[in-house]
């Protein structure tokens, strides 16, 4: 049996008004907070007819909606949309994103009269998402950001001057946890590690 799946990706904005309205960042802090569970409270459920699925994920402003069918999937961001809007928060049209696997049929996904971006991957909390789990996008930010790390912190690095425990901790402490973020919470085969290590 094929299984289709389509997810899409929202962001929401703090409107300007009522963080201006607000003096310090505890304030802001506190505004976004009232607002995430305020929002929260307005999330529909919806069940299928083969008893209850994932319907999305949230975290803080990073809300992900998984659906069998772009049809259901579009009511159900229409959904959230004017739960959102009810309360004052906006989804972003530029950040919000939708991405499809090969047995869901073509789809123009809309909200509001734009047009949603198809994907054939995004990040989401940090890491790459794809329909078919290939992880070599998301090797290839991390061997960057291991770099690009390791680059800042050069001139301790490869100070020879230094002792080799400051060297390995500076190491172990900045470049190392760039080079395997969120690498716990996902599996990798041989060769996705054998790429990390040669980095």
């Amino acid at each position: 049996m094929e299984r289709k799946m389509c997810a899409v990706t929202l962001m929401h904005e703090i409107p300007a008004s009522e963080i201006r309205r607000r003096t310090g960042v505890r304030d802001v802090i506190e505004t976004i907070y009232d607002s995430k569970k305020r929002w929260a409270g307005h999330v529909a459920r919806l069940n299928d007819n083969h008893g209850e699925k994932l319907q999305y994920l949230m975290f803080a402003d990073d809300i992900l909606l998984i659906d069998n069918d772009p049809k259901e999937l579009e009511k159900s961001l229409e959904i959230r949309s004017n739960a959102s809007r009810s309360i004052g928060l906006e989804i972003h049209p530029g950040k919000t994103k939708w991405m499809k696997n090969n047995f869901t049929r073509d789809y123009c996904l809309r909200t509001k009269g734009s047009v949603i971006e198809e994907v054939p991957s995004y990040v989401y909390l940090g890491q790459a998402i794809t329909m078919d789990n290939d992880l070599t996008i998301e090797i290839g930010r991390r061997r960057k950001a291991g770099w690009a790390t390791f680059n800042k912190y050069r001139d301790v690095l490869t100070d020879k001057r230094l002792d080799t425990q400051i060297r390995a901790r500076v190491f172990n402490t900045h470049v190392l946890p760039a080079l395997v973020y969120r690498s716990e919470t996902g599996s990798t085969i041989i060769d996705e590690e054998r790429r990390l290590a040669s980095t």
